[in-house]
C-alpha cells in the first residue's frame, strides 16, 4: 500500500537466490557513492536485514 495515497501497490516481482533486477531505493541519509563503473570500491554496497544481520542484497550504482 503506498502510505501517502492508501491506494494498493501492484505486487512487485520478488527476487530469488542470486536472481538479478533493478530498484529503487530511497535512505533516510545521503549515501556517499560513484556509479560503479567508475569505482567498483565506493559504487557498490551490501543489504543487511538488521533484525537478523542476514546479507538481503548487494548493490551497483549505475
Amino acid at each position: 500500500m503506498n502510505v501517502n495515497t492508501l491506494y494498493k501497490i501492484e505486487k512487485e516481482p520478488e527476487f530469488k537466490l542470486n536472481d538479478i533486477g533493478c530498484i529503487s531505493l530511497r535512505v533516510s541519509s545521503p549515501l556517499l557513492s560513484d556509479s560503479y563503473k567508475n569505482n567498483r570500491t565506493t559504487g557498490s554496497f551490501v543489504l543487511i536485514d538488521p533484525d537478523t544481520n542476514f546479507t538481503v542484497g548487494e548493490v551497483m550504482i549505475i
